[in-house]
């Protein structure tokens, strides 16, 4: 008998290409179960090393600063502000060192800084009247139109917005007034995670009524 006609003959062609077919799927499998390559932390001049231990020094204070305000409400906006600072600061620690973004995260961190001590300073004496502007009988919070693209302009006008802010609590003596001030509130958390003028414009139109 011809070999070719042996049905036991093709079983034995094919037998190879069965066993290869069976055993492909667990080479991926294996691989798999490779351990992911590790990737090399990179090497910083101590130059660097040195500007990035001021990083974590500048991050310190903050969180020690935070730790005195006793507005629950404040406090977490602000906390918010500090853990992408955090956040920032360990991506940094992972990537070769990018100086512009390092002077980046260190002038948001002064701004922030600055304003949270503040929102903390304690008024010696009863909060004033609100200082009018000239030719005009509105406060000067609320003539300010801060441009979102100019940082700069974003900061200053937070800062004005958050010591009117503290202006109106100490002023509020209903539980109405109360409650306008914790919306208030709100809405400037809100600047927080997203400052747009539509947002802006809308705070300073909720508070105006309060100074009425």
């Amino acid at each position: 008998m011809n070999p070719k006609q042996n049905p036991h003959f093709h079983f034995l062609c094919l037998l190879p290409a069965v066993v290869l077919g069976l055993a492909s799927p667990l080479v991926p499998a294996l691989r798999a179960g490779e351990p992911a390559a590790v990737v090399a932390a990179p090497e910083f001049t101590d130059e660097q090393k040195n500007l990035l231990k001021a990083l974590d020094a500048e991050l310190t204070r903050f969180d020690a600063m935070l730790e005195k305000d006793a507005d629950v409400q404040h406090k977490a906006t602000v906390k918010a502000f500090l853990d992408g600072f955090k956040d920032r600061r360990d991506a940094m620690k992972k990537a070769n060192f990018d100086q512009g973004k390092y002077d980046e995260i260190r002038f948001d961190i002064n701004v922030e800084y600055q304003r949270l001590a503040m929102w903390l300073a304690a008024p010696l004496t009863p909060p004033p009247a609100p200082k009018k502007m000239q030719g005009g009988g509105e406060v000067a919070v609320y003539k300010l139109s801060p441009s979102p693209a100019n940082k700069a302009d974003v900061s200053a006008a937070l800062s004005a917005l958050d010591s009117e802010i503290k202006r109106l609590e100490a002023a509020a003596t209903s539980a109405a007034d109360k409650a306008k001030i914790k919306a208030i509130k709100d809405s400037r958390a809100d600047l927080n995670k997203e400052f747009t003028k539509a947002k802006w414009d809308a705070i300073i139109a909720q508070m105006k009524p309060a100074t009425r």
